[in-house]
């Protein structure tokens, strides 16, 4: 359906989350114009559509311009100027986020001179503190969304139109347990909460969280087997699906009225197998519409609507009810609303549907009440805009015609509209655009302000820019991400950067060759070492290092224990530095998880994740010496070091700890340890699984990633503070 606004046809799918207070659209003969094109362009805003807030520091605006008879001149976003390769028929712009975005102004010119401008009222806000992870959602009768974190007993707050994450309720350990599932009673303005109670044996409880004061009150203790909660329009009364005691399969619907408080066994039943329609089998989830209860059945594979009257159940949709393409096989949960549709006369009317979450096939089907009819409106990669990984819960944002759902894989709440499925992100934990991190494995700095890294779970390289955190595919193999040709590039464990900076090489895990990836195509080209002098063929490559005055490539190797040169022009493969540290020594070299090469001092450094300790090589006598270990220097043990890095201005190693989860920085000359960066050092989010290590000398930048934050952090080498630029 299209509107007509100020003389100009737009699509209801643009519409944002708060109404356009200010469009204004102007057409001029910008002086250039001969007198034959006095047409505006036209301009398309396809992202962002809803108002958003994140921590992200800048924001990618992207959209699309055209004019058919003198082509697109210029376009700007905020005063910036627009990107483009196919002459703005797509475009984008990073715009930062503080201060605070308050709206977009678009201006758009063509090859004529005629202008147009557009303005959007469209908010993006910053924030500093954000979810462990978004748990539930529940939206307030003022258009505040709530976010309850389960794993650290918090509530945030964010308003709907005007988006600011904002922390709502911060004592949430003293009354809740473990919250299972939350529903929000706009009548008596208070969050209807289920928590799971640490009793023995274990049981449930049901508290009313009064709005906005966030007071915790118990309004029924003792229950068990309940599956969700969905409170009626009016508020005072509160069903519960519960599982039948003792039984794998079945299911009763109980009816609580909060303000006759009788007591949990005394709640009447409205539905279960003796009433009359199907029969529950394994239901999942139930919500109240319109003086209808709705409820998922996956044992059945339909949805039910019960009458709440007679506890008659009917079904809505099924596979023999209702078209089959939206089909669903393990439903998490299901919300209710009203969207605006055009009947055949052409008329706006509105039709009541049903939301579902179906976790098997990462995808919410929408059904419509009267046909039962299902289709996908939103499905894991569709290409409707930013990708999820595990939804677990929405509730419907009527004013806006969106749902918003929360991730819980990807810790974010996520936008989708009724009208086309398209998913934006609505509060947003991640820094940066781009495909996202999954299992970062290693990193090397390129200039001052862009890194490269091996990702283990696209199996791919990628570009990140450290001053906005955006990635970008440099070279990939899988379905997904393919880009450059050669061998497929698999579990990559190091990489190192050539001189020119034109290549880099990138050691697999259980591969005897090294991949050569040309950092301009993406393409990958294969080195196979040459052993001779006693080298073998590599077994468990893991660490890389150039030594730039002999054109050759370290390689440590884990399975080996030891490390190997590679003459890059020939291949040939010698021992550089052998198991035994000395020929008088009984210390041998155990598993060299990383190395770097010292060209000022041409020595060779490695941790090492066996003897916990750092090793360094005199590359040219091949004279060996532990600078830090158990029995050398002081400080804190080291427990798992598996990534190392130099810092010549001042004497030191920075070794990623991933047992201690800590950055340890080591004095050269003493092997003194010191922690730099970790739980009790240093502010900002903590490390969890650090898997890789760069520091850049010239700017004193330090980064590591960590695989199960599934991030990049800059650490400050001053004090330890920790900030994530990519994520």
């Amino acid at each position: 359906m299209n509107k007509l606004l100020n003389g100009i046809n737009f699509k209801r799918s643009l519409q944002v989350s708060l109404p356009i207070m200010a469009l204004s659209l102007f057409g001029c003969d910008g002086g250039s114009n001969s007198g034959g094109d006095k047409a505006e362009p036209t301009t398309t805003l396809t992202s962002p559509t809803y108002s958003r807030t994140t921590t992200n520091s800048v924001v990618t605006i992207s959209g699309s311009s055209y004019d058919e008879h003198s082509g697109i001149e210029s376009v700007t976003v905020n005063g910036e100027p627009v990107t483009s390769d196919d002459n703005y028929a797509n475009w984008r712009v990073d715009l930062p986020t503080e201060p605070d975005i308050g709206e977009l102004n678009i201006n758009t010119i063509d090859g004529a001179g005629n202008k147009r401008e557009d303005k959007f009222d469209l908010r993006v806000t910053r924030i500093d503190e954000i979810f462990e992870e978004p748990s539930h959602l529940a939206i307030t009768s003022d258009n505040k969304l709530l976010i309850s974190d389960a794993n650290k007993l918090k509530t945030y707050a964010t308003d709907i139109n005007s988006p600011r994450l904002t922390l709502y309720a911060a004592n949430d350990s003293e009354s809740l347990i473990k919250p299972q599932t939350t529903v929000f009673d706009t009548n008596q303005e208070r969050e209807l909460i289920l928590d799971v109670r640490e009793t023995q044996p274990v049981s449930q409880a049901i508290l009313a969280r009064q709005y906005p004061s966030g007071n915790l009150t118990t309004l029924a203790n003792g229950l068990n087997n309940v599956i969700d909660i969905s409170i009626d329009s009016d508020g005072g009364i509160l069903y519960l699906l519960m599982a039948n005691e003792n039984s794998e399969s079945g299911a009763i619907i109980k009816v609580f009225d909060i303000d006759e408080q009788l007591s949990p066994n005394r709640w009447p039943i409205l539905s279960d197998n003796a009433n009359p329609g199907l029969e529950l089998l394994k239901p999942t989830a139930i919500v109240f519409h319109n003086g209808v209860l709705y409820c998922s059945d996956n044992g059945n594979n339909t949805v039910l609507s019960i009458d709440i009257e007679t506890g008659t159940s009917s079904i809505i949709s099924s596979s023999e009810q209702g078209s089959a393409s939206g089909s669903f096989s393990y439903i998490s949960d299901i919300a209710a609303g009203v969207v605006e549709v055009t009947d055949i006369d052409q008329e706006l009317t509105t039709k009541t549907k049903l939301w579902l979450i179906d976790e098997d096939s990462k995808s919410i089907i929408e059904i419509d009440v009267e046909t039962g009819d299902r289709t996908i409106l939103s499905q894991a990669n569709d290409g409707k805009g930013e990708e999820f990984k595990t939804f677990k819960q929405l509730v419907v944002d009527q004013q806006n015609e969106r749902l918003l759902v929360n991730d819980t894989e990807l810790k974010v709440v996520f936008s989708v509209a009724f009208s086309s499925g398209q998913r934006e992100l609505f509060v947003s934990n991640r820094y940066g655009s781009g495909p996202n991190l999954e299992a970062p494995t290693s990193i090397q700095h390129i200039g001052n302000n862009m890194a490269l890294i091996t990702e283990g779970h696209h199996n791919a390289l990628f570009e990140v820019d450290l001053q906005t955190g955006s990635r970008k595919v440099i070279s990939a193999s899988n379905s997904n991400l393919e880009l450059g040709s050669g061998p497929a590039i698999l579990n990559p464990v190091d990489l190192e950067i050539n001189a020119s900076q034109s290549s880099v090489w990138v050691s697999m895990r259980e591969q005897k060759n090294i991949w050569e990836i040309d950092l301009a195509s993406g393409d990958r080209n294969l080195i196979t070492p040459s052993p001779r002098l006693g080298a073998t063929e590599l077994k468990l490559p893991s660490g890389l290092a150039l030594k730039p005055e002999s054109n050759q490539l370290l390689v440590s190797d884990i399975y080996l224990d030891r490390i190997q040169s590679v003459n890059l022009n020939s291949y040939e493969t010698d021992i550089a530095a052998n198991k035994r540290l000395s020929r008088n020594s009984t210390s041998k070299l155990s598993k060299p998880s990383d190395i770097t090469y010292d060209q000022q001092n041409t020595s060779i450094y490695a941790v090492d994740s066996a003897l916990n300790a750092v090793i360094r090589w005199n590359a040219e006598s091949e004279n060996a010496e532990i600078v830090s270990s158990i029995d050398v220097g002081s400080g804190l043990n080291l427990l798992n070091p598996i990534a190392i890095d130099l810092n010549l201005a001042q004497n030191t190693a920075y070794i990623a700890d991933q047992k201690l989860k800590a950055i340890i920085s080591v004095d050269l000359s003493s092997g003194d340890r010191e922690v730099l960066s970790n739980r009790a050092i240093g502010s900002g989010p903590l490390f969890k699984n650090l898997t890789g290590l760069s520091f850049n000398p010239d700017s004193n930048s330090l980064l590591v990633t960590d695989s199960e934050e599934k991030a990049i952090f800059a650490v400050d080498i001053n004090n330890g503070n920790r900030n994530i630029i990519s994520k």
